[in-house]
């Protein structure tokens, strides 16, 4: 078997194709898994990344999880670190648990240019045991991380609601300028602004990037005194959009007060854990 583990800042990384080779899985459904874990862990979804003008480089999704382009701009293998390699297969059978964690065993004492088949690593029972139990406990500690991330998600939602605009929702978030909202969307290509007049207030629409994604229009018919009546529109949050809004609030992107305390939370989805 080829050796598909690379290091990257030092640190050993596993290809999914090796991972595809060991499982007797297919590297699409290899692929399948990787995302699946990472949005349930990060948030972080396969289509929030457009790869397309990227070629033969390595991308960095989050700490541990690499996502290599080939020279058409598609992600031909993704490469993952022990914590991440280990979570991933620990919904799979045992037969094919310990033929990635007897591969691991293997680079990490040194047998790198050794191809090693499952029934050719000389590991003691207690070791491997050992192994497993690592594993078992990274995999708890990620299930409580989904949880609290669960609540909070399902927190959000008994917060949202119809017809919420994005600065109503952001009031919530502890330290956001909620005034520089509206324009932070618009660099993000969620709005235009439909009013050319610099002079005048902005008319804000909602742009084909969020249309239906994230946002989407409320339409009201004004008749002012004396004048033809209009239809005004008002951008509004979809559920996903609010989710992703808390998503770059947590990862510290959006525009914060200069009196912000540093503290990250939403007055009505914070998730406490009950006491044992």
């Amino acid at each position: 078997m080829k050796n598909e583990v690379t290091s990257t800042n030092s640190a050993a990384m596993m290809s999914t194709k090796e991972i595809a080779q060991l499982t007797g899985k297919t590297i699409g459904n290899i692929h399948a898994d990787v995302w699946t874990l990472i949005f349930q862990m990060y948030g972080i979804g396969k289509n929030d990344w457009n790869f397309n003008h990227l070629k033969k480089q390595q991308v960095e999704i989050t700490d541990g999880a690499i996502a290599k382009i080939d020279s058409r701009g598609y992600v031909s293998e993704l490469l993952l670190n022990r914590r991440h390699t280990e979570i991933l297969i620990t919904g799979y059978d045992v037969v094919r648990r310990a033929a990635v964690i007897d591969r691991w065993f293997a680079l990490e004492s040194g047998q790198k240019n050794i191809s090693v088949a499952p029934t050719q690593v000389a590991v003691s029972r207690k070791e491997l045991a050992l192994m497993v139990i690592e594993a078992e406990e990274r995999a708890e500690a990620a299930a409580l991380e989904n949880i609290t991330l669960s609540a909070t998600v399902e927190s959000l939602e008994k917060h949202f609601t119809k017809g919420m605009t994005i600065p109503a929702f952001c009031k919530g978030l502890n330290g956001v300028n909620v005034s520089k909202m509206m324009w932070w969307a618009s660099d993000r290509d969620w709005l235009y602004n439909e009013q050319r007049d610099p002079e005048k207030d902005p008319r804000w629409r909602v742009a084909s990037y969020a249309r239906d994604k994230y946002l989407t229009e409320d339409q009201t018919q004004v008749t002012p005194h004396g004048k033809d009546t209009f239809t005004r529109f008002s951008p509004v949050l979809l559920e996903k959009g609010c989710h992703r809004l808390f998503h770059l609030y947590m990862k510290g992107e959006l525009p914060m007060k200069k009196s912000w305390n540093g503290d990250f939370s939403h007055d009505k989805a914070i998730y406490t854990p009950e006491a044992k």
